[in-house]
């Protein structure tokens, strides 16, 4: 009789070790696939935030005391400089000194456009030394930063490039005033790499502070296994790829996949497929209503894909 009570608690026993096995193994897995969704989640958060942000960069500067509107519709503040062309047309300039007018502006704003884009991988790079977990909030948190560089760009635009070079440069040109761009080309590219150096400063701080909130917390193992040890396999894993693990913030990136390309693509293949998509997205052919703001994006991406390749 003791001998049959032996078997059967030993059978329910390694019933119930089994039980727990099934169970970590189960909730293991749906951690992980949990992880995965969460991850795909924040990154269409990002995506969506900069689709949003970029649909409102269509933006028109007055131009000083001559009361014209320059456009700014390429991604990120870039200009055609047309309405400054057709202002300086209607002043009697000459078709010479105009071409070598918008050749220069173009010049310098290559310059700022070519700085911006330095200063964009610098806060990218401490994105990835903040050492914080991928998750929603701080997704958010890093998106305030990726948002005021832009701003901070966008304000050297319109308040240095077209306030103290454009404007000047055209009463130069004018005959109405003497002007040497250089000294300020020099102290605004200092000025942006100055925000950038302030934003990273700010960005390094509070995350220190968010990283030692979160130590503080009273343990616990599902928060662990999200905030620490998916995001530090995650980010293991994207360093041995030599990727960045927050490279879904970085504008060249997306360019390329708003194209539908990586980022090998030749800029002769890019020309190709953007003929292909805007034949696809274009307003006159496709009604659709997301066909627009489609066009939109296929736009910037291509002004900014040639921008840095052609």
């Amino acid at each position: 009789m003791l001998f049959f009570l032996i078997i059967i608690i030993s059978i329910m026993i390694a019933i119930f070790l089994v039980g727990i096995v099934v169970f970590l193994f189960t909730n293991n897995k749906n951690r992980v696939t949990n992880s995965q969704e969460q991850l795909t989640k924040n990154i269409e958060s990002v995506r969506h935030q900069r689709t949003i942000w970029m649909r409102k960069t269509k933006r028109t500067v007055v131009i000083g005391n001559y009361e014209y509107r320059e456009e700014f519709a390429q991604f990120p503040y870039l200009t055609d400089f047309n309405k400054t062309k057709k202002f300086l047309i209607d002043k009697k300039v000459s078709f010479n000194t105009i071409e070598t007018f918008i050749e220069d502006m173009s010049k310098i704003q290559d310059q700022f456009f070519s700085e911006f884009r330095i200063q964009q991988k610098r806060l990218l790079t401490n994105f990835d030394k903040t050492n914080i977990a991928d998750n929603s909030a701080n997704r958010a948190f890093l998106m305030t930063y990726y948002t005021k560089s832009l701003d901070n760009y966008y304000l050297i635009i319109k308040n240095g490039f077209v306030k103290l070079i454009l404007l000047r440069k055209i009463a130069y040109i004018l005959g109405t005033a003497n002007f040497n761009e250089k000294p300020i080309i020099e102290k605004l590219l200092e000025q942006l790499k100055q925000n950038t150096t302030e934003l990273i400063n700010d960005l390094l701080i509070r995350a220190k502070e968010k990283r030692k909130n979160v130590s503080g917390q009273t343990f616990n193992k599902n928060n662990f296994y999200h905030q620490n040890g998916w995001h530090e396999q995650k980010a293991h894993n994207k360093q041995q790829n030599n990727e960045s693990h927050w490279n879904d913030f970085d504008d060249e990136k997306w360019a390329y996949e708003t194209l539908e390309l990586n980022t090998k693509a030749t800029f002769e293949e890019v020309k190709q497929q953007y003929r292909k998509l805007a034949k696809q997205y274009h307003p006159d052919i496709n009604k659709n209503e997301e066909a627009k703001d489609k066009m939109v994006e296929i736009n910037h991406a291509y002004e900014y894909i040639k921008k840095i390749k052609s």
